[in-house]
């Protein structure tokens, strides 16, 4: 069986139905906010979404396959906030 996907479209329609709001707007705000938040993750930076959790940057060393060379690696992290995480549950 197939997961579902759950897209920007999906989004933008529920936040439409939700608000009032075209569809189109509503697809136009998700990508801006989904922007901004990718804008903003840097390795000094966290983007902290209140009721809903914390996106991070942190720096890793990884070691080149076959080779002694470490290299630093950027990884982006998130952490979901107890309410989100029940939800799941």
């Amino acid at each position: 069986m197939a997961k579902e996907v759950i897209n920007i479209d999906a989004i933008a329609r529920d936040l439409a139905s939700a608000n009032n709001i075209t569809i189109k707007l509503a697809k136009t705000l998700v990508k801006n906010t989904l922007g901004i938040i990718a804008d903003n993750l840097d390795v000094d930076k966290e983007v902290y979404l209140k009721d809903f959790g914390v996106f991070k940057v942190s720096a890793r060393k990884c070691q080149v396959p076959n080779t002694t060379k470490v290299i630093t690696a950027n990884v982006i992290s998130f952490k979901a906030f107890k309410n989100i995480k029940a939800k799941v549950k």
